[in-house]
């Protein structure tokens, strides 16, 4: 039988993060979800973690393979999902409450006319919980303002039109979002915090985060060029520099 959401969760080398975002999943109270896990071939006790609560909880799966990245990693996820809608969370992450998914749940089926949905996360800087809100609109296309794909329910059916390209290593995600929007994707969003995001994955360090915004301007540039070109011009004028 179909589960309404896939929660996928792409691993490596995570012993000391993995327990608390299961033990967050496993917490909630709604059981209409299946949790994918995809390795890429730990070396450490991760797996022996994670097969632990394989053995224990049905709706919980984990497959161990080479990768080229997280976002491969998340590709191999969505095609093995078959939960209506989608949501990604890292090793670390945690999900708000126990009650974020029924949550969820419920405003999806009271507006099931969209294609994604979309709340906020809430950054924990040593247990200080700080929100991050950002939308997915036309000024998402020129400006960097990253909008956490933790929040993200999507639809599986949207990853036939779009999967993350993993030529960008900190930012396919962001160019996702891009393309989803430009593929005039239903999107709805939810005021609803979704996730308490772990603050040291590789896009949150400071050469990640010069790394990501590099790579979200590409994108942005691919698939907006004259948007792109008047953003720069507009934004050179207000500089002085002309």
């Amino acid at each position: 039988m179909e589960k309404f959401f896939s929660i996928i969760i792409p691993v490596h080398n995570a012993e000391s993060k993995i327990k608390k975002t299961l033990n967050s999943i496993i917490a909630q109270s709604i059981n209409d979800y299946e949790c994918i896990i995809m390795d890429g071939e730990s070396t450490d006790k991760t797996l022996d973690f994670i097969n632990d609560y394989v053995n224990k909880y049905p709706n919980i799966k984990c497959f161990s393979q080479r990768d080229s990245g997280i976002y491969d990693a998340m590709n191999n996820g969505v095609e093995r999902a078959t939960g209506k809608y989608v949501i990604f969370m890292g090793a670390g992450d945690v999900l708000f409450d126990n009650n974020v998914l029924e949550c969820v749940m419920r405003q999806i089926k009271c507006n099931s006319r969209k294609d994604v949905y979309y709340g906020y996360v809430m950054y924990d800087y040593e247990g200080k919980l700080e929100k991050y809100d950002k939308r997915i609109n036309c000024m998402y296309t020129i400006l960097v303002r990253p909008v956490s794909h933790q929040a993200i329910f999507s639809g599986r059916n949207v990853f036939d039109k779009v999967k993350f390209d993993c030529h960008y290593r900190v930012a396919a995600d962001q160019d996702w979002i891009i393309q989803v929007y430009k593929n005039k994707v239903k999107i709805q969003y939810l005021n609803t915090p979704i996730v308490i995001y772990d603050t040291m994955g590789v896009s949150s360090s400071e050469k990640g985060k010069i790394e990501g915004t590099n790579e979200i301007k590409e994108s942005q540039r691919r698939q907006y060029p004259i948007r792109a070109k008047i953003h720069k011009i507009l934004a050179t004028i207000k500089n002085g520099k002309i």
